[in-house]
């Protein structure tokens, strides 16, 4: 829906006298400056209220600022922010979440986050203490970006589903995940499909989710593995006692793997 200020404000009115609601999705509602001042204020007195999802407009910048505003006052349990973030606005949100002791889930898939943005997220998680679901699907990230968000998982014991798919992160951003692999022991699920990744970055996760006992998904899905990466996973799995879930499909496995 398009819902946009003139909805949010008058939502805003009804859940002024509402006493039940625990729960609102607003996504895909294109809600601007004028929309979110109306809902952070109601937000403010409004300590039931657990779940805001929107979707910003784009170019409206002063609208993080509105939520930023309220993930300072308020008790969200989730946000999700699409198609309107870059790295400067990750890195203003993340000074924020830094401090935040309720939000679970951040959902910040399709957005231009980059190197800075990424980092900026990874020095967040090794602060926060409550987030345990983070989506950075179909971002900018690269090998140096997911580097820079993983690094500072390794001392995170929160989080427990990490989403960087469609992140062009190849195989030196494969290789930084094993490497928080070996020190994280939080993390049940990790999804790092369509990004590139070839025999060499699965092969190294692989041997590292040898030792791991506490991922329970891995998505390696619609990558570049071939028959050498299928079978450094299946030695894997002859070791390892803990995942439960394992997808490579649309893949270059052949018969051999």
């Amino acid at each position: 829906n398009s819902i946009g200020d003139e909805g949010a404000t008058a939502l805003t009115e009804m859940l002024k006298e509402n006493t039940t609601l625990q729960k609102l999705h607003e996504y895909y509602s294109y809600i601007g400056d004028e929309g979110a001042t109306s809902l952070e204020v109601m937000l403010e007195d409004r300590a039931f209220y657990l779940d805001v999802c929107l979707k910003l407009q784009r170019g409206r910048r002063a609208t993080l600022l509105h939520v930023s505003e309220m993930l300072k006052e308020n008790t969200l349990l989730q946000l999700d922010i699409s198609q309107s973030l870059n790295d400067c606005d990750i890195t203003a949100l993340t000074k924020i979440l830094k401090e935040n002791t309720t939000l679970q889930q951040l959902n910040i898939s399709y957005n231009c986050i980059g190197t800075g943005g990424a980092t900026a997220l990874g020095k967040m998680l090794k602060e926060n203490v409550t987030l345990q679901q983070l989506d950075v699907y179909g971002n900018c990230l690269g090998n140096v970006g997911a580097t820079g968000l993983v690094e500072f998982l390794k001392e995170n014991t929160t989080l427990q589903q990490l989403n960087v798919g469609f992140n062009s992160i190849g195989n030196g951003g494969a290789t930084a995940l094993a490497e928080m692999l070996k020190e994280n022991s939080t993390l049940q699920q990790l999804d790092v499909s369509h990004n590139s990744i070839g025999n060499e970055g699965v092969t190294t996760l692989a041997e590292i989710l040898k030792e791991n006992t506490t991922l329970q998904q891995l998505n390696v899905g619609f990558n570049s593995i071939g028959n050498g990466g299928a079978t450094a996973l299946a030695e894997m799995l002859k070791e390892n006692r803990t995942l439960q879930q394992l997808s490579v499909s649309d893949n270059s496995i052949g018969d051999g793997g």
